[in-house]
């Protein structure tokens, strides 16, 4: 039945894989589960600053991947639920589906990705959304050195069920961003990478509109082929269009983290996070600082099919 359900799944976009009608495909499936447990700090001004809790996340999931001659097609599917132990916190639930195809052949890799979700939070309710969201994207790989360019899109539109806003009781955001950037492997083993972007949201409250730019810098290291380990930092400034009390309103995001990875199995790995955001801005009351550290653990089990 499994194997007669991924048949189906695939009929229609099997069409759009030069080669696939006539010849077998190779899809692998990959169920997986994503456990980890860790502290959350000050997650937002409405939690009270300085305030933390732990919390344990469990996120199922699966993958599905068709392979056609330069061409592969895939689908995720994740649902996360967080639980917090403090009172006050208490849980958020994430659900989505993307859908991908790719096209790779010589020096070059185009794609583009298309999904949505939902997001629930059971206390910040104006956080409350449904999405969908388009992610075109292309990948030149250099001659002559190690190295890959490229540019990303991303198309998000957000339905908020509840507006904080006076000026729209029905919130819909949409968020525009382009990212050019630039992967380097001075190693086997390493690779840095930067990235810079501009943004633009566009919403049904005049209040939530901005324009923004910055920059991503990261690296990643892999000694061994189980151990792999990587950094990342990124900041930018995102001015509104709306003032604040008669003043001008420019917020200033500043992200990092780090994280470290085991493969013990090849369907067990084990994995550490830390991650750490603030939002300094023009206007007092809207700047807060958040971090995050966890360990966890996940599992992937990979089964691998043809079809004809």
């Amino acid at each position: 039945m499994i194997k007669q359900a991924v048949q189906s799944a695939f009929a229609i976009l099997a069409i759009a894989l030069p080669g696939v009608a006539t010849s077998a495909v190779d899809v692998f499936i990959v169920p997986r589960l994503e456990l980890q447990a860790g502290y959350e700090n000050n997650r937002l001004e409405e939690s009270g600053s300085g305030e933390g809790s732990p919390f344990w996340q469990a996120t199922p999931g699966l993958d599905v991947t068709m392979f056609g001659e330069k061409t592969e097609a895939s689908l995720w599917l994740d649902y996360r639920r967080t639980q917090y132990t403090k009172s006050g916190f208490e849980s958020k639930d994430e659900a989505s589906a993307f859908a991908q195809w790719r096209y790779f052949g010589g020096h070059n890799e185009a794609g583009v990705g298309v999904g949505g979700g939902w997001y629930r939070d059971a206390v910040l309710s104006d956080s409350d959304s449904l999405f969908w969201q388009a992610r075109p994207y292309f990948v030149h790989t250099m001659k002559g050195i190690p190295a890959e360019m490229s540019l990303k899109g991303t198309f998000r539109q957000t339905l908020y069920e509840v507006s904080v806003y006076t000026s729209a009781t029905d919130r819909v955001d949409s968020r525009m961003e382009v990212r050019p950037g630039f992967r380097w492997h001075p190693s086997r083993k390493a690779t840095v990478w930067a990235e810079f972007y501009a943004e633009r949201n566009l919403s049904d409250a005049r209040e939530a509109e901005y324009s923004g730019f910055g920059g991503a810098f990261g690296c990643e290291f892999r000694p061994s082929a189980r151990l792999a380990l990587g950094a990342w930092v990124e900041a930018g400034s995102r001015p509104y269009e709306e003032q604040v009390e008669n003043q001008d309103r420019t917020d200033s995001p500043r992200r990092m983290g780090a994280w470290a990875s085991y493969r013990l199995r090849p369907w067990l790995e084990l994995f550490s996070l830390a991650d750490w955001e603030s939002f300094s801005s023009t206007i007092d009351w809207n700047e807060y600082s958040w971090w995050r550290a966890s360990m966890g653990v996940k599992l992937v089990f990979e089964h691998e099919m043809n079809i004809h």
